[in-house]
């Protein structure tokens, strides 16, 4: 399967910078794929787990929310106002529960 690079950067520094086969983000208008060959685009990101695939490993991220780019040269920029890689696709999704804890205003 055809790669791509994509690079995933926080305001803490860079999170991944890779060749990948695919990915699956949360889209503020629900999932998005992206393959190598994706038109270019900009789509806004919302809290939930990014899915990366590359030739021989498969990674997850936790992420706040953010803007994932496909560039003219097909290569992908997701920038993430809070990102963190983690084991597990569950051990994702709970830290993206914590991310949005950790922003939610504490009622009196």
């Amino acid at each position: 399967m055809a790669t791509y690079p994509l690079s995933i950067i926080s305001p803490h520094g860079k999170i991944l910078e890779d060749q990948v086969e695919f990915l699956v983000a949360p889209g503020v208008e629900g999932s998005l794929g992206v393959l190598a060959n994706h038109a270019a685009m900009v789509a806004a990101l919302t809290k939930g787990v990014v899915k990366v695939k590359g030739v021989e490993m498969e990674q997850f991220f936790a992420l706040s929310s953010g803007v994932l780019e496909v560039n003219a040269e097909h290569a992908v920029l997701i920038l993430a106002d809070m990102a963190e890689r983690t084991n597990s696709f569950e051990e994702a999704k709970l830290k993206t529960k914590k991310f949005v804890d950790a922003f939610t205003p504490k009622q009196k």
